[in-house]
């Protein structure tokens, strides 16, 4: 049994490192994108970026509050389970089980952030087109990112997240063990 487990943290390491790499890689699509949106916004005054905002805002689903809503509920959720552990390493002297609890939670969390992220990326990029469709003459002077720029950056995301999911799993599976 003590073997299945060190294979099975040791499995959550490797795939929380290689999903590190695939976020690293998405990072550097990111900033691609943010170097694409501060060509399109150079030319924009403060009040057009602040009415493409509020527009943006009025139309969203409320994905916001959601992200708000996720990120206490994940704060709360991280903040007991670090307690957990830390109690279990300092005060029960025990073998540290706990904190592959810890890292799996914490797995879990960024997958959620990230798949958040993408439905704000994808959410976004939606509003955008159909403005741009109803208004040709675009007004607010919204852009789109380009769509080869927006599949790779989406694809890259959810292969990070789809590790470090499978890592979260893994991780509490060996903390049960």
């Amino acid at each position: 049994m003590v073997v299945i487990k060190l294979i099975l943290e040791c499995l959550t390491i490797a795939l929380i490192v290689i999903g590190t790499f695939r976020f690293k890689s998405a990072g550097d699509l990111s900033k691609q994108m943010r170097e694409f949106r501060q060509r399109k916004n150079i030319e924009l005054t403060q009040e057009n970026l602040n009415q493409q905002k509020a527009y943006i805002k009025l139309h969203s689903n409320n994905i916001y509050w959601l992200g708000l809503n996720i990120t206490v509920f994940a704060l709360i959720i991280l903040l007991m389970v670090l307690g957990y552990a830390l109690h279990d390493v300092l005060v029960e002297k025990d073998s540290g089980d706990a904190i592959f609890l810890l890292e799996g939670v914490m797995s879990l969390i960024a997958t959620a952030f990230v798949f958040l992220n993408q439905k704000i990326f994808s959410d976004g990029q939606l509003i955008r087109k159909n403005y741009i469709a109803r208004h040709p003459e675009n007004d607010l002077k919204l852009f789109v990112y380009p769509n080869e720029l927006a599949i790779q950056y989406q694809k890259k995301n959810k292969k990070g997240a789809f590790l470090f999911f499978v890592a979260g799993v893994i991780a509490i599976v060996a903390n049960i063990i």
